[in-house]
């Protein structure tokens, strides 16, 4: 009976000591606390110490965002472990007074540093506008007055002269025409035929033209055959011209040809044998 309530108040315990977390609390809250106590960039430039320019504005902005984001994350580490303690709100509301306090006063910081742009800023537009102003102005455009046109006629409103009527229209009729001679429709009266004289005429006028031209084609057909046989004649020449130059080349050939075979020296040259 003893060892069982022994062993019943001794799970609790282990059970205890199985949950506690790696990290100490104490430790987390005491580094969350010193975060949120820091108050270096806000005494750096407060009032009466280093001076907010210009120059050194965004490096104090700079500076201010980056100490209130590590207040923030010091105040969420410091709220997560004050649960660990027997004083949770105590805990808590410690460590949101600090960060509220180190906020506030980064926002001053915050706030002279806009300032001191604001100014550079205004400062610079001021300059600006009295340089624009010492300028030389321009002088002023002249204004040329309009050149006004001489009124013109006045409209003449007086009536139009009435024209005379016009004559009446002449309607009496027209003179009417002799009819019209009615067309002869008969037939046209046929020529006498040709004399018998005068037809053979024409008969041998047309066998003489007839004859001038079978003529003419004949001296042109002669003319054409002893155009073509002179020319037959020359092909034929250059026929003849041409074979009896090959025969000699081939006879020339056979020649030089025998005489290497027959033991000549082979140094005469071809046209030696022609």
């Amino acid at each position: 009976m003893a060892l069982a309530t022994t062993l019943a108040l001794a799970q609790p315990a282990a059970a205890a000591e199985s949950v506690q977390p790696t990290v100490d609390p104490e430790a987390v809250i005491s580094e969350a606390m010193a975060v949120l106590s820091d108050s270096s960039v806000s005494e750096r430039w407060a009032e009466g110490a280093e001076a907010v320019t210009d120059a050194n504005a965004d490096e104090v902005l700079k500076a201010v965002t980056e100490a209130r984001a590590k207040k923030d994350a010091a105040l969420s580490a410091a709220t997560k472990a004050c649960s660990h303690r027997f004083l949770v709100n105590r805990c808590i509301d410690e460590a949101r007074s600090l960060h509220f306090a180190g906020d506030r006063e980064l926002r001053r910081v915050a706030e002279r540093a806009e300032d001191a742009k604001r100014e550079a800023r205004t400062k610079r537009i001021e300059e600006r506008r009295a340089k624009a102003e010492a300028e030389p102005k321009r002088a002023p455009m002249e204004r040329h007055e309009p050149t006004l046109k001489e009124p013109s006629n006045p409209i003449d409103l007086a009536p139009k002269e009435v024209k005379e009527a016009s004559k009446p229209m002449n309607l009496t009729p027209k003179e009417v025409k002799e009819p019209s001679k009615p067309v002869d429709v008969r037939p046209a009266e046929v020529k006498a035929e040709t004399p018998e004289a005068e037809r053979k005429a024409l008969e041998e006028a047309n066998l003489r033209a007839f004859e001038e031209r079978k003529q003419r084609a004949a001296e042109r057909m002669a003319r054409a055959e002893e155009i073509a046989a002179k020319r037959r004649a020359e092909r034929e020449e250059n026929r003849k011209q041409f074979e009896e130059s090959l025969k000699a080349r081939e006879e020339a050939q056979k020649r030089y040809e025998a005489d290497r075979s027959s033991g000549g020296n082979g140094r005469q040259s071809l046209s030696e044998f022609f």
